[in-house]
């Protein structure tokens, strides 16, 4: 036999996930593995809802401050940031507003995913850095590291970010 023990066949079915070779279920606690993974989707959610506030304060205090023109330009295009942050998560919060979610995947599909949805707070976390601005500094740093945190925590743990899908029902 040239293949290795795990390709052989030896006439078994293989064990369903969940399940140890005898049939019986194994050990896990699966049920808990899940509202963990809920818990810690909670809390991203809300902590994104808290960084798109604290974009939208530092993107109005940025047009307050109007010492010149790039500030203004900045500041509108970092207030548009986080009105699409905080209106993907107010949807994923929601639930039941299906026509926003459908405008939201077709348009800004990258929010829908963990990593994406980092890289694009990485990316408006460092357009903060230039408003000269105490709270847009602090804004720029919470961002940019709440995106790298996201990117990592997605990398480290993906069944964190995985959404059930809702059971089909087949009967006819």
């Amino acid at each position: 036999m040239d293949q290795p023990s795990w390709m052989q066949n030896t006439g078994q079915a293989a064990a369903p996930p969940g399940t140890s070779s005898g049939g019986a279920p194994a050990q896990q606690n699966a049920g808990s593995r899940s509202g963990d993974a809920t818990v810690v989707r909670s809390v991203f959610h809300f902590v994104n809802i808290g960084v798109a506030v604290m974009m939208a304060a530092s993107a109005a205090f940025g047009l307050i401050d109007f010492r010149n023109f790039e500030n203004v330009v900045l500041s509108v295009y970092l207030m548009i940031f986080a009105v699409l942050l905080f209106m993907y998560e107010f949807v994923r919060v929601m639930g039941n507003c299906e026509r926003p979610k459908q405008i939201m995947t077709k348009n800004f599909g990258f929010f829908f995913g963990a990593k994406g949805r980092g890289l694009y707070l990485v990316f408006v976390g460092f357009l903060n850095f230039p408003l000269d601005l105490t709270l847009s500094f602090w804004t720029g740093v919470v961002t940019l590291g709440w995106g790298v945190l996201t990117v990592l925590a997605y990398m480290t743990r993906p069944e964190w970010f995985e959404v059930p899908k809702p059971a089909q029902n087949t009967s006819v």
